[in-house]
């Protein structure tokens, strides 16, 4: 499992960085698109806030510009974009809510965003999160999309087949900037290669979505006074899960899925990283890394093969990239059959 920063260095940041972020909510046809510097937003009494690469990305697809051409018109006719986005501000104006952070504009969102922010996250689930036995914080990041808090419990443990021991954990994640739900979703750590697996079919997503903000100006501050007034409740729903995702009953349930799938044998293991990767999109690098690891450290089975993606996960380098090699790797474990055998058990002259 890839490590990233410690948590006290990641929640500093949070802390520091919840000082320093403001939310907006505005009329597009109040506010300027300026190409200057890569883009900046121009709000009322010439606020300017520079667009992050995500922001720009959910801008063109607010004003339903492919972001193909968007991204083209930024490199080669900065003057056209400018015209383009203002155009489509000011004739086809929209609410929206933008989220921003030291100076840039982070994102570019529905005005029905609900905003839940790592500082509400951490606030509410390390409490609980700290009072399970055994528990530790294997690794932990923020990164400019997403934030991540996965933990381990030693009172939850058991083995695959000999020797193979692995502990039951939870991954806590969220994203600020409309890139995903808040999730909480067991997570099995697997000793003899360090490697971190998340099961996204239990736990709890709880998207971003709400009542569309009420405001009657064509620009506004949002204030901690426009959080919904059901956020008690929600963390407290947010709290059974964690317990929940913790039990012995999940755990138990995910080891067996694994001990099954250590029976599944890979015929041939190259013509199946092959159809994986496609399958996955996973690019040439990361293919390498799956086989040379199932071939070198696993038995070729579907079991091994999911060892291979989370290992591999250890080797990236961004640390969004190896959570969702982690998540691959379960995507391995709960396949269906017909799909296993499309992938694993297909006839190579069949392959496509």
């Amino acid at each position: 499992m890839k490590k990233g920063r410690s948590l006290n260095e990641v929640l500093q940041e949070i802390e520091e960085f919840s000082r320093t972020k403001e939310d907006f909510i505005v009329n597009t046809d109040k506010i300027e698109f300026n190409k200057d510097g890569g883009g900046f937003l121009r709000f009322p009494d010439m606020y300017e806030y520079e667009l992050t690469e995500l922001a720009h990305t959910q801008l063109s697809g607010a004003i339903n510009i492919p972001a193909k051409y968007y991204n083209r018109m930024r490199e080669e006719a900065p003057g056209l974009l400018e015209r383009n986005v203002n155009h489509w501000f000011r004739n086809n104006p929209m609410k929206r809510m933008v989220r921003t952070l030291n100076g840039q504009a982070r994102a570019f969102l529905s005005d029905r965003y609900r905003r839940i922010d790592n500082e509400d996250l951490a606030g509410a689930l390390l409490p609980v999160l700290n009072d399970f036995p055994g528990i530790s914080i294997e690794s932990c990041e923020a990164t400019p999309n997403r934030f991540y808090i996965k933990a381990v419990t030693e009172s939850l443990t058991t083995e695959i087949s000999k020797g193979d021991i692995v502990y039951g954990g939870v991954v806590l994640s969220n994203s600020e900037v409309g890139q995903g739900a808040l999730k909480i979703e067991p997570l099995i750590y697997r000793l003899v290669c360090l490697n971190g697996l998340i099961i996204p079919d239990y736990g709890m997503k709880k998207f971003h979505i709400g009542r569309a903000q009420e405001t009657e100006t064509f620009f506004s501050k949002l204030s901690d006074e426009t959080i919904e007034a059901d956020d008690k409740a929600f963390w407290l729903k947010a709290r059974d899960v964690l317990k929940a995702v913790l039990s012995e009953d999940v755990f138990g349930e995910i080891a067996n899925t694994m001990r099954e799938a250590a029976e599944d044998i890979i015929p041939d293991p190259i013509v199946t990283v092959e159809r994986l990767s496609k399958k996955n999109g996973f690019n040439l690098t990361e293919q390498k890394s799956i086989l040379t690891n199932l071939l070198s450290h696993e038995k070729p089975t579907r079991y091994g093969l999911c060892n291979a993606v989370t290992r591999t996960a250890q080797e990236v380098e961004s640390y969004d990239r190896a959570t969702e090699l982690e998540y691959a790797g379960s995507d391995i474990l709960l396949m269906n059959r017909a799909d296993w055998k499309e992938i694993a058990l297909r006839p190579l002259f069949a392959r496509k």
